[in-house]
């Protein structure tokens, strides 16, 4: 059943990451429920190397699909990629600090609930101030 498991979070994923929802707090509702149901037993660590796992998934797939235009922004102009560099620092530092922080968070389903309530609302405010009148 982890087999099932997986492939459910990874359509889940494949679905959510490109609607303005939290794909990530869905992955974390849906785990919780295959853990509930036995279907996946896998520690706390592993799960968040799962998380991992899929979202790399979905910047590969951006990244194939748009693989000519990144090309072209990159090579256009050097200094893009020194931007883009700089630009992952502050989040590769506040990643590796507040490492624990965010796995707790990502564990628990009560915890990542702000993020889903908040992002649904923002999303919608947005899309209507988008549509042309």
């Amino acid at each position: 059943m982890l087999w099932f498991a997986v492939l459910l979070l990874a359509v889940l994923q494949a679905i959510t990451e490109f609607l303005p929802i939290s794909s990530s707090g869905h992955l974390v509702v849906v785990q919780q429920l295959c853990k509930q149901r036995g279907w996946m037993l896998l520690s706390d660590p592993q799960m968040f190397t799962l998380d991992v796992a899929l979202h790399v998934g979905s910047l590969l797939s951006i990244l194939v699909y748009y693989r000519r235009r990144v090309l072209a922004l990159l090579t256009s102009d050097r200094r893009v990629i020194g931007l883009l560099i700089a630009g992952s620092i502050p989040a590769g530092v506040a990643g590796f600090t507040l490492k624990d922080f965010f796995e707790a968070m990502f564990q628990n389903p009560t915890s990542s609930l702000p993020g889903r309530s908040c992002s649904g609302p923002t999303a919608g405010r947005r899309a209507r101030r988008n549509i042309p009148r």
